[in-house]
Formats: C-alpha cells, sequence, structure tokens
C-alpha cells in the first residue's frame, strides 16, 4: 500500500497557480507536495479538511522581522506561522551596515523562508525614533552594492522611503535607489506613504518589475487624480509593468482610496501586511488573513486575491514553482482556513468602513511538511 507522510481529505483545494479551485485531496511526503496515489495511507496523520480551504502558505511581501536588531520588527516564526504564512519578504528593515548580522541571525535559523529588500539607508528602519538618512550624500552607494552583491541569494532588491520617510526631499531618493539598482540589476521597492510629490513624479520613473508599496495610502498625494480618479500615469505604470502592493500596515491604507480604485477595477498585485509591533493584533491591522478578508469585502475575486498572496509575491522572490503552489515536487506549506460566515463593520485607522461577510480564520498551517500550527477546534472537531 502506498504512504505518505500526510494526506489531507476532503478539501476545498484552491491554487491559482493550476487553476485549481475544487474539493480533492492533498498528498504531503518528505517535505515535499507529492502526486496522489488513490488508496494510499498516511505513515504521520489523514487529516479532514472538510469545510475547509486549502491553499499553498501565504506570502506576506512585506514584514519587518530582523527582531533581534529593530524594536519595531517581529519575529517571523511566531507571528506569522500561526496566521498561514509560511514565507515573507523583509522590506528593507536593515541597510548594509546590520544586513550580514540579519541574515545569520534571523533569516538563516528560521523555520519561515525570508528574503528581504537592502535598505538603501545605511542603517535601514529600525525604530520610530532612529529612521532612515536619505540624503544624498549620506548614502553609501559603494558599501550598499558590496552587502547587495555578496547576498544576491537573500535579497530581492533595493528599499528606499518617500513621503513621511524622506521628509523634504521629494523623490531624490527614488533617483538614487534607481541608480544603484540599475547597476545592480535588480528592482526597487517604493514607499510612497505621506507622499509630498505628485503621484506622477515616482510613477514615471518606475521600470518594469520595481514595486509601489501603500498603494491605497490616503496621506499626502495619493494614487488618485484629483481626488476621485486613479491617476493616468498610475495606470501607465502598471502597463509597463509595476508591481502594486497594499502592504496595509496600522497607518498606510485608507479604505476610501481602495474603494475608489477598486471602482475602477484598480486592484493589487500583491496583498501584504506591513506587520510590526506597532500593528500586529491591531484592530485596524491584526494580520494578513484580516487584510485579504476586507480586500474580498470590496469585491476582490477569490482566485486573484489568494494569488496576490502566493503565486505572484514567489515569481517576485524568484521562488515560482518552489513556493506558493501546490504543484507535486513544490515544498509542502500548506495552509488551512475556516471561512466564517460573519456581519461586522471593518474600521481603518480612519475611521472609514467596510462591512464583512466572511472572514478567514486559520486553523493549520504546514511548513516544509511538518504541522508548525494546530487550531484545538480544528484538531478535535469542535
Amino acid at each position: 500500500m502506498p504512504q505518505f507522510d500526510y494526506i489531507i481529505k476532503n478539501a476545498h483545494i484552491l491554487d491559482p497557480s493550476r487553476g485549481i479551485d475544487a474539493v480533492g485531496e492533498l498528498y504531503l511526503d518528505n517535505g515535499r507536495i507529492a502526486e496522489g496515489v488513490p488508496g494510499a495511507e498516511a505513515r504521520i496523520e489523514t487529516i479532514d479538511a472538510r469545510g475547509c480551504l486549502v491553499t499553498p502558505g501565504l506570502i506576506d511581501f512585506h514584514t519587518h522581522c530582523n527582531h533581534l536588531a529593530s524594536p519595531l520588527a517581529i519575529c517571523a516564526d511566531m507571528y506569522l506561522i500561526p496566521n498561514g504564512v509560511t514565507s515573507t519578504v523583509d522590506a528593507g528593515t536593515a541597510g548594509y551596515v546590520a544586513y550580514p548580522s540579519f541574515r545569520s541571525t534571523v533569516i538563516g535559523p528560521s523555520i519561515s523562508t525570508i528574503k528581504a529588500y537592502l535598505n538603501l539607508g545605511t542603517a535601514g528602519c529600525t525604530a520610530e525614533d532612529l529612521m532612515e538618512d536619505y540624503r544624498h550624500e549620506k548614502i553609501n552607494f559603494r558599501e550598499t552594492a558590496r552587502v547587495y552583491n555578496e547576498n544576491r541569494d537573500s535579497l530581492i532588491g533595493i528599499k528606499v522611503r518617500l513621503g513621511n520617510g524622506a521628509p523634504g526631499l521629494g523623490v531624490a531618493p527614488l533617483r538614487d535607489a534607481l541608480t544603484i539598482a540599475e547597476e545592480l540589476g535588480c528592482p526597487v521597492c517604493v514607499h510612497v506613504g505621506g507622499l509630498e510629490n505628485d503621484i506622477w513624479e515616482v510613477c514615471d520613473l518606475l521600470r518594469p518589475g520595481d514595486v509601489l508599496t501603500h498603494m491605497y495610502d490616503g496621506k499626502g498625494k495619493t494614487i488618485l487624480a484629483g481626488g476621485d480618479a486613479v491617476h493616468p500615469s498610475v495606470r501607465a505604470a502598471r502597463e509597463r509593468g509595476v508591481i502594486f502592493d497594499v502592504a496595509a500596515a496600522k497607518r498606510n491604507y485608507n479604505i476610501a482610496v481602495a474603494r475608489k480604485a477598486v471602482a475602477e477595477g484598480f486592484w493589487p498585485d500583491v496583498i501584504s501586511s506591513d506587520v510590526t509591533h506597532l500593528s500586529a493584533y491591531n484592530e485596524h491591522m491584526f494580520m494578513l488573513p484580516v487584510i485579504m478578508s476586507w480586500m474580498a469585502a470590496l469585491g476582490m475575486k477569490k482566485s486573484d486575491l489568494f494569488r496576490a498572496v502566493t503565486e505572484t509575491p514567489a515569481r517576485l522572490m524568484g521562488m515560482e514553482g518552489v513556493i506558493g503552489t501546490l504543484a507535486p515536487g513544490a515544498r509542502a506549506d500548506v495552509a488551512v482556513f475556516r471561512e466564517k460566515r460573519t456581519d461586522f463593520t471593518y474600521s481603518d485607522f480612519f475611521g472609514n468602513t467596510v462591512r464583512i461577510n466572511e472572514m478567514l480564520l486559520p486553523v493549520m498551517t504546514i511548513k516544509n511538511g511538518l504541522v508548525c500550527y494546530k487550531n484545538i477546534e480544528f484538531q478535535y472537531g469542535i
């Protein structure tokens, strides 16, 4: 009789990478997704996921998880895995000075898969009262390039912040980030929270593969032209391959902005949390499944919703086919959710609301073929 480590049966499997949205069985063996064999047995456990949604382990594409060096950062294994998130990208917590220790003390030992953007600022984004200094004369282009080249297997681009991350500097920090990114042949991720410049000044500079993060921010200049319509430069940027990321955080999204944008069909390519200790389990952000739930409440199709936290970020991390998919041979990273019917009003930090009728409740997370989290109600069927 064929055997596998785990068999998940009666599951509603949703895998956008393969266009699967159907009830079936999932087989895990030796840390990988396996081809199923009817009548097979489980060596460790057969898991009955009746009534549950089974997806690839989620990818939170924008977090801050250098928790040993920054009081802002969370521990990925502690905070993300219980929320169905098995992989993440640290969005520039470390600059070139701190990155080697971040890699050796956090990224290396973590159960979670972690890649990162390298902050253009020397110190990175370490604390609320110790933010980046993006003045041109303070940027060490040579050392930033050296550290990036030495860590290409774990870095995916350069991070820079505009607006409230670089007050009074306009788009100059983005120009500097693009200069070094051109040299390194990598993307740039740009924070536009509290943007001082018109959005076209940012969008017109961005290249295919660059990421605009906090796309629904409502402070300062936004993606909306005149407060109502998505600016033509924003649409043009998407058409040439710029990636748009929610990165909600506690204050970096505005449901009113999101509602106007999605009314024109301007949905995110990526949904992420930008979780820190300031926002984790806070009522206005909580964690990634809650952000997904309010995006669904705004009308985002389920396949697009899950693609934005699986297949698309996996590709941007250079890990397409390895994570973000339930294809045989991929890592056995799996999330199991209950879709609970509910009826409550969700509010952002600014008092804008959306009515949520269905909430994603994480009940089990498997990472590299090991059960790393399981809700006690799911285990015992209570």
